[in-house]
């Protein structure tokens, strides 16, 4: 099974922080905006489309179906974790993930500034988390192994809430994404 959870910047009242601990366990931090006008008007139309089918249907007195529901099975949904798992990362990806996250737990060999920005280091399950990604990524993009460009493409998704910054980073307002783009800025990949 699959858990997502979702973070209200706005409304916080009766919410805490997660530890350190429980933001790792967090496969990636995924930031949703606004969709663009275009999606958004079609998101009001594809809502008002169901409305009208169930209305009808209701009216009708039958049973409403999902219309044009994209429905998986579990041997498909395997088959894709099968094809992912099979996508081949080469050891100068591998070397290019490992000195990423050894920067961040090292960020005196980047700059003094980063260095002040970080409290705390990207943990092993976030290097488990860039390959696994970046092997998703690669397969979402048709290919059949791993470019550090998938690498650079997913980070800031699975490292924003691995990297605990400090409170210098707040008052320089340097956020989370920042700190990535510092650290990937760094890395040669």
């Amino acid at each position: 099974f699959m858990v997502l959870a979702t973070q209200n910047p706005v409304d916080q009242e009766g919410t805490w922080p997660l530890p350190e601990a429980q933001l790792d366990r967090f496969l990636m931090k995924v930031q949703v905006g606004y969709p663009s006008k275009e999606n958004e008007q079609k998101v009001m139309q594809l809502v008002r489309g169901e409305q009208q089918q169930k209305y009808q249907l209701l009216s009708q007195n039958q049973p409403s179906a999902p219309a044009d529901t994209l429905m998986l099975t579990q041997q498909e949904i395997a088959g894709c974790w099968q094809a992912i798992a099979h996508i081949h990362v080469a050891p100068t990806v591998e070397n290019y993930i490992v000195n990423l996250v050894d920067l961040s737990r090292h960020p005196e060999n980047v700059s003094d500034t980063l260095a002040s920005y970080l409290t705390f280091g990207i943990s092993p399950r976030g290097t488990l988390a860039l390959e696994r990604c970046g092997r998703a990524q690669a397969w979402l993009e048709g290919r059949d192994a791993v470019l550090p460009e998938d690498i650079k493409k997913i980070a800031p998704a699975v490292l924003r809430h691995r990297l605990m910054l400090s409170y210098q980073a707040n008052a320089d307002n340097c956020t989370p994404d920042d700190a990535v783009q510092m650290l990937l800025d760094a890395v040669v990949a």
